[in-house]
Parts: C-alpha cells; structure tokens; sequence
C-alpha cells in the first residue's frame, strides 16, 4: 500500500511539475509573444506615421507643381544690326513664353542708352543718358498714347498673345544715334512686362512719371497707393559699338568692365 501511495504522489507531484513548466513556457512565451507584437506593433505606427507623412508630403509637392506650372515665365533675347540710314541700329527681340499657360504681352520697352552709362543710372535720376526710349502699351488710353519727344516715344499696340512655348520675334527702330556714341558704342535694354501674373491681373493705372519712362502698372485687385506692382522681365543689357557693327564690352578707365545686369527700374 506505502509503495502504491508513493508512486502516487510521486506521479502527482511529476504532472505538478510539468503543469508548473508548461505555466511558466506559456508565460515566459507570452511574454516574448507581447514583446513582438508591441515592437511589430511600434513599426507599424512609425510606418503609418511615416506614410501620412509622405503623402503629405507628396501633396504639398502636387500643389507646389500645379502653382508652378501657373506661374508666368518669360525669357528676352536682344541684338541689334545697322539700319538702313546712315548711323541708325535696328534692334531684334526675341521673347519666349516658358509658362505652361497663354500670356498676353501689355508692355515692350526697348532703351538706348549712352556708352556712359552705368548699371546704377536710372532714367528718373540720368534722363541726360537716354539716347531713345520706344515703349509699346497695349490698349493705352487715347488720354495717353500716343506721346512722342524727341528721346521717347510712347504708343498704344494691338496685345500679343503667346501660347505656351511660343516664340514672338520682332525688330524696332531704326534708331538714331549721336555720331560720339556711334563711335563710342551704346547700351540696349528690353523689358517685357506680360498682363498674367503670377496672381492677379496686369492693369494700367496712371501715366508715366518720366519722359521715356513705362505708364505705372497695378497688379489687380490693387489699393489707391498701388503697393502691389506687376512683374517685368528684362533681358542683360547689350553692348554694342555701331561703327564696328560688333556687342563688344564697354570699359570704364578707373574701373573696369562695368557691371550692366540690374533690374528694371
């Protein structure tokens, strides 16, 4: 009976044991289960996080891409070459619509200026170095265009409506030019100034404030101080020496190579 009674106990204390083991395996694998589903569970929501993230992201490089795609983008080539009569230039343009949309051209300047000329002079401040200033307006008011002197010559033009990647090209003058810049040589400027901006409309809101000088431009809608100005594009001012027929770099004896790239003024 003691022997049966102990194999009995003893068996029952072997089934505790291996409950107690298979207790702990499953808690000890429990454990280690929890710990991978919270680390697969932490990745998830880093890659959910990362995901809102990149779309996000991807979004704001759509709208970015959209407003981009709207924003007008215009380029402006100059030359020049003799005129028929006696000292006299002609000047090319060219000018390139690189917007993805149709724009219509409102203003084409072109000046000539003196061989004195530096990139700080400004037509309000050095009228005295203006050799011509012929500026093109589209639908000018008759109260305003067309007006001529003798450096300038203000008139009213048809628009010119360039498609997206279109390319308009013309030529002005011909230009006379004083025999001392004829020999010396001349600067050239070009400004272009499209009716589509970036935001807004282009409009004409009063006359020039210069001989030469562009009628002022509001970018529309616009208050009576007009603080919100359209934008101009303008090719790097040419050097150019008409006796030699040649673009050629003019020189200043104190200073060098005079720098011409400025904005228009």
């Amino acid at each position: 009976m003691a022997t049966k009674q102990d194999r009995a106990e003893k068996d029952f204390e072997l089934r505790l044991k291996k409950l107690d083991w298979w207790v702990k395996f499953i808690g000890i694998g429990g454990t280690i289960l929890g710990a991978i589903l919270t680390v697969f569970s932490i990745i998830n929501t880093i890659n959910q996080n990362k995901l809102v993230k990149t779309q996000e992201e991807l979004s704001r490089l759509q709208k970015e891409g959209l407003l981009e795609k709207r924003r007008v983008n215009m380029s402006v080539e100059l030359s020049a070459s003799p005129g028929l009569a006696e000292k006299t230039i002609a000047v090319g343009l060219k000018i390139t619509n690189n917007s993805s949309r149709e724009v219509n051209i409102a203003t084409i300047g072109i000046r000539i200026w003196r061989h004195s000329w530096e990139s700080g002079d400004r037509l309000e401040d050095r009228p005295d170095l203006i050799i011509f200033s012929d500026n093109s307006i589209a639908d000018c008011p008759k109260s305003m265009c067309p007006r001529r002197t003798p450096k300038s010559l203000l008139r009213s033009e048809n628009a010119i409506a360039l498609a997206s990647g279109e390319i308009q090209v013309d030529t002005y003058g011909p230009y006379s030019i004083p025999t001392t810049d004829w020999n010396q040589g001349v600067w050239i400027e070009a400004f272009v100034r499209p009716f589509e901006q970036d935001d807004g409309i282009c409009a004409i809101k009063g006359p020039p404030s210069t001989e030469g000088g562009f009628p002022l431009f509001c970018r529309e809608p616009y208050n009576k101080n007009c603080n919100v100005y359209c934008s101009i594009f303008n090719a790097p001012p040419l050097p150019y020496l008409p006796s030699r027929n040649s673009t050629i770099l003019l020189h200043d004896d104190n200073s060098g190579a005079r720098d011409k790239r400025r904005s228009a003024k």
